[in-house]
């Protein structure tokens, strides 16, 4: 009768709906009951496969980290090409400059 003056539940099917909701926002705020127990068998082979894609994930972040250092050092030799290349052409503009000034005086 407290439900029925609350909400003016006229119907079992509202008050039925109305306790399905209730019940569905419980459980939506309390994730762990859905879950099912923990299995102690398993425990072993879920260590094992843990151990193994740490070990994976360490040896992939190692090739990770040596190939980044290579494209680093070949990234660092085409900046100094580069630049080596835009000052030979600086000179050479420079020199051809002059000459063409000398020519002309």
């Amino acid at each position: 009768s407290g439900i029925n003056a609350e909400y003016g539940i006229e119907s079992i099917e509202e008050k039925e709906i109305i306790n399905r909701e209730r019940r569905s926002e419980h459980t939506e705020s309390q994730p762990c009951h859905n879950l099912p127990p923990i299995n102690p068998l398993i425990m072993p082979e879920m260590a094992k496969r843990v151990e193994r894609t740490s070990k994976d994930l360490t040896m992939m972040l190692a090739w990770l980290e040596k190939e980044m250092q290579g494209m680093s050092a070949h990234t660092i030799q085409f900046v100094d090409a580069h630049s080596r290349a835009v000052d030979d052409i600086s000179e050479t503009t420079d020199r051809s400059v002059k000459e063409m000034y000398s020519l002309l005086s």
